[in-house]
């Protein structure tokens, strides 16, 4: 391998390395928020369990019933499959 070509790929080692841990920090300053999402998020949809439509401010937040997906079965046995429904609840911003 030549000087030059082993050169370029230092630098791209380098600019790789430098991209990845940019994104580790960034990743971990974004951390604690995402913990916060959560909770806020259980929270809310916990609080609007059964509520069809409701809009506060500018927030619409709709709920519905669904059956849960295909292979998330609650009782998996081989003679009582059944496809349990699940509330489901969508928050947008409505502007």
């Amino acid at each position: 391998m030549g000087g030059k070509q082993k050169n370029q790929n230092t630098a791209i080692g380098a600019d790789l390395y430098f991209s990845l841990y940019k994104l580790l920090k960034r990743r971990h300053a974004l951390l604690p928020l995402v913990k916060e999402f959560e909770q806020i998020d259980s929270t809310i949809k916990t609080y609007f369990a059964g509520v069809p439509r409701i809009v506060i401010g500018d927030y619409s937040v709709e709920g519905q019933w669904e059956e849960e997906p295909e292979g998330s079965f609650v009782n998996k046995a081989k003679n009582d499959i059944k496809r349990q429904k699940i509330w489901t609840v969508n928050i947008k911003q409505v502007k």
